[in-house]
Order: structure tokens, then sequence, then C-alpha cells
């Protein structure tokens, strides 16, 4: 399934690969240790949308307007054309297509049961994400993000999981090559109940 994938696609690789390094200078894969299943870790893969070593000039959370994202990064985030590189994450074993999104290690306080997805039940609905932070303050992005948006998605990620079936699998690929589905706003987030 990845294999044929890769291949079919490899035009709009190259496409985006010339985009990024027409438009800005530093390398076109984004490259970063992520925690994948019981904690192993691994390199997970992105096309790059921000300036070269944006982790030492910003914040480590991204919201809409940010100044460090490149002219083609934002439409690469918008389409979620940045992430397609990790069908090689899938393709080496450190990831499948549909499960919980992998964390920086030191985000990652569990030990995951299954492997990290491509996309999943929180990707979705959490498909706004950078919406939600633009209108948070810099200086408390890390404190909103930590209070409501990390436990929303686990919790949502482990009643995914506790029940995920093939064809549910199909449904959360669908929606997000579509673009389709429930998304949480801020006032959903201040109000979920966590129980």
């Amino acid at each position: 399934c990845v294999v044929p994938t890769l291949i079919l696609i490899s035009p709009l690789f190259a496409i985006i690969a010339i985009a990024i390094r027409v438009s800005s200078s530093g390398p076109i894969i984004f490259r970063q240790q992520r925690t994948g299943r019981h904690r192993k870790l691994f390199t997970i893969y992105k096309f790059r949308t921000m300036v070269a070593n944006s982790e030492l000039v910003g914040p480590g959370l991204t919201a809409v307007g940010d100044p460090r994202i490149i002219p083609i990064g934002h439409f690469l985030r918008r389409f979620k054309l940045d992430e397609l590189p990790q069908l090689f994450n899938v393709l080496r074993g450190d990831m499948s297509l549909v499960g919980p999104r992998p964390k920086l290690p030191e985000q990652e306080l569990t030990s995951m049961p299954c492997r990290p997805g491509v996309t999943g039940a929180a990707t979705l609905f959490f498909r706004k994400e950078q919406h939600l932070l633009r209108d948070v303050p810099v200086d408390q992005r890390e404190t909103f993000y930590s209070k409501y948006i990390a436990p929303t998605k686990v919790k949502i990620d482990a009643d995914y999981m506790s029940s995920a079936t093939f064809r549910s699998d199909l449904k959360v690929l669908s929606s997000t090559v579509t673009g389709s589905g429930q998304h949480v706003t801020r006032e959903d987030l201040t109000t979920y109940d966590f129980a």
C-alpha cells in the first residue's frame, strides 16, 4: 500500500522539494527525534516549512502567522503536505498510517502501546490547532497547550485506539484527505470534559 503510493506521488515530492529550495535556504527535509511505540526513539521526516533552525529563534509551538514559516510553508501546512515524507517512516516501521501523533521525548510521559500515526482521531480534531494558538499570547501558549490541548489529545487517541477497526482507520484516512469531520474550537476546548 505504502510503496505504490510513494511511487504514485513521487512527482509531487519533486515539485515540493524544488519549491522549498527556491523559496528558502536550508535543508528540504526537516528531521527530529520523536518517541514511538514503547518509548523507542526514531527520526521523523517532514518537508521543512520554517526557516532553518527555527527552534532556536522562536517558541516551540507554532501558530498561524508565525514569521518563521517560509512562503511555501503556509501552503504545505494548510493541506498537510509537509507530512508526506512520514510515509517513509511508515515504510521503515516507525509509524503506521493511523495512530496517535508521535511526541517529542520530553513530552511523552507514558509508554505508547501502539505505533504512532501519520494521522489519527486527535490529529483530525485538532487540524486547526495553529488557529487556536494564534489567539493565545505567546508567553501563555505552553501553559494553554499543557492544560487543554495535550490532555484532550491523549483522551481522544486513547478512546479511539481502544476500539479502532480497519473500517474506522479508513474513515480517518478519508477524512484526513478530504479535510472533513468535526474540529475543536477554543470555546469547546476550555469546557472539555476530561473525565
